[in-house]
């Protein structure tokens, strides 16, 4: 991944810090939601935050049509839902979940 000048991924920034772009996600993750799409690794070093406080997700490597698109058979192991194992179906309410959980 190449080095942006000004940006920050969000789970650098301390816990409290974060809650100011909790509402700013929801809505950026609504947009790709309205789409019928998945991102399907909602972390915090899969966001960006700029000097600015502009947001951007990155790492759409596992974004897909949900319903349709899988969860890899080989991939990092980090919280997830409960139905969202290997092999499983990504779904809107799964990104739903861990941006949550980021906030926590």
């Amino acid at each position: 991944m190449e080095y942006l000048l000004g940006w920050v991924m969000l789970d650098r920034k301390p816990p409290k810090e974060r809650l100011k772009y909790k509402e700013q996600l929801k809505k950026a993750l609504r947009v790709i939601h309205d789409h019928d799409l998945v991102h399907g690794d909602v972390r915090g070093p899969n966001i960006l935050v700029s000097e600015d406080d502009d947001i951007n997700f990155i790492d759409f490597d596992e974004c897909g049509k949900e319903g349709l698109k899988r969860y890899p058979r080989e991939w990092d192991h980090t919280e997830r839902p409960e139905d969202a194992k290997e092999g499983d179906f990504m779904k809107k309410e799964h990104d739903d979940w861990m941006l949550e959980r980021i906030f926590e």
